[in-house]
């Protein structure tokens, strides 16, 4: 029997339907690793092609804010500019807003005005990322959020939280209300030293982060997550419902074949999704073009599929 690892199949499966009737041999975990190994190099290659523009971005912009702001002071009050820490102060780059207020209650005034789509205002002890929906600054997540110096079990961390994200999804909260929920207590120390706006680092549920380490990470879940997570649940659902419509009998195979055939049917959909993402292009995500492209090839597929079962079955009663 040929032996048919990841880049055999991979090439093949792109090619044509001929390898199918082969596939509907091989293992599950075979099926799931060549998955996995799809995801590694799709992740790999989003990383490649977007960090770097995404990292010249950063350097300008972090030298932009260094020159309006000077350093980040870490006081007993919180994270303050080295300049005019007393006083309130924007700036503004293509999309994207930064403001500075010197106290939690200056930001019940703020509103995000017609040159951005959303940005980050910044409190002494807190650091909120907002985006614009109906000319109103809607809350999106916090940069910087309490951590555990007083919790004493996982159990208080959890419930630390549990009754942030309730408040939060209960109150329909507005950036100063958002910002309270998620404000340094004057207990909590930051940090004890001043540092540039390029090696600031955001403490996202209590793991520190610098940004462009961040932005890899999300580059990566963003196709980790769609490759092993969403998708196959798709073609999960796809597979029950051929099973039930009578698929797996019309082509002689169980329900796991079909569920093995149906990851593989999905392999050009998840190349052609990934390519979308990486490109950036406009109108569609990853899930939508995925979609598509796995439909529109299930039909060769199963024709192919149908053709060997017909073929397997005339030899036989001949």
């Amino acid at each position: 029997m040929k032996r048919h690892g990841f880049l055999k199949t991979f090439i093949s499966v792109c090619s044509g339907t001929e390898i199918f009737p082969t596939i509907a041999s091989f293992p599950l975990i075979k099926a799931i690793g060549h998955l996995i190994l799809l995801s590694l190099v799709c992740a790999s290659a989003n990383i490649a092609m977007r960090y770097h523009p995404f990292n010249v971005e950063f350097e300008k912009v972090c030298g932009e804010l260094q020159n309006k702001f000077g350093d980040l002071s870490y006081t007993a009050a919180g994270v303050v500019p080295e300049r005019s820490p007393e006083k309130p102060e924007s700036i503004v780059f293509d999309d994207l807003r930064v403001d500075y207020f010197p106290a939690l209650k200056d930001l019940a005034e703020f509103k995000p005005g017609d040159d951005c789509g959303g940005g980050i205002v910044w409190t002494p002890r807190s650091i909120i990322l907002w985006d614009k929906t109906d000319d109103k600054a809607v809350p999106l997540i916090p940069l910087i959020v309490p951590t555990f110096v007083d919790k004493t079990s996982l159990k208080e961390a959890f419930d630390f939280y549990w009754t942030r994200m309730s408040a939060q999804s209960d109150s329909k909260s507005t950036l100063q209300t958002f910002a309270k929920l998620y404000e340094i207590p004057s207990s909590q120390p930051i940090l004890n030293d001043s540092t540039s706006f390029r090696n600031f680092q955001s403490n996202i549920l209590s793991v520190p982060l610098r940004v462009p380490t961040l932005y890899i990470l999300y580059l990566a879940s963003e196709m980790l997550v769609n490759i092993l997570l969403i998708s196959p649940m798709y073609i999960l659902v796809f597979t029950m419902f051929s099973s039930l419509l009578g698929k797996s009998d019309m082509l002689g195979l169980s329900f796991r074949k079909l569920f093995v055939i149906g990851l593989y049917t999905g392999v050009p959909g998840t190349v052609i999704a990934a390519l979308y993402t990486i490109l950036q292009l406009p109108y569609l995500d990853f899930q939508s073009v995925f979609l598509i492209a796995y439909l529109v090839y299930s039909f060769p597929v199963f024709n192919r599929l149908r053709r060997e079962f017909v073929k397997e079955n005339s030899g036989d009663h001949s």
